[in-house]
């Protein structure tokens, strides 16, 4: 008899690109400042392996059917899935900062309800 354990992921982002236009909209020089600060703070160099990489790994962000293919390949039974950090808008004025996480909890659950036996959303 085999007692296969079940293998968690407790750390896994998803980008939803709905946020990150909504918060251009909402506060577009805030986005401005926002992103400049952080080439700033990051530098070209690292922004030159960054951009390229993050880029490679959009599909497994923002795909399900690539999230579970991945899952698969790795010998992972469940995700735990939260908004990636590109997500968090510590500029936003509170109202729309209130929107925003709103936002991202209903984002996060219904990618979750789309595969509720192999991902849970944080």
């Amino acid at each position: 008899m085999s007692s296969r354990q079940t293998t968690v992921d407790v750390h896994a982002h998803a980008v939803f690109f709905q946020l990150q236009d909504f918060v251009i909209e909402a506060d577009p020089e805030g986005w401005r400042a926002h992103q400049e600060l952080d080439a700033r703070r990051n530098g070209v160099e690292a922004a030159k392996v960054s951009g390229p990489m993050i880029g490679e790994r959009i599909p497994q962000l923002t795909q399900l059917e690539r999230r579970l293919s991945d899952m698969d390949a790795a010998g992972i039974d469940i995700q735990v899935v939260s908004p990636s950090p590109s997500h968090y808008y510590p500029f936003l004025a509170p109202d729309h900062a209130v929107q925003v996480a709103m936002a991202a909890n209903s984002a996060v659950a219904e990618l979750v309800s789309r595969a509720p036996d192999r991902l849970r959303g944080l």
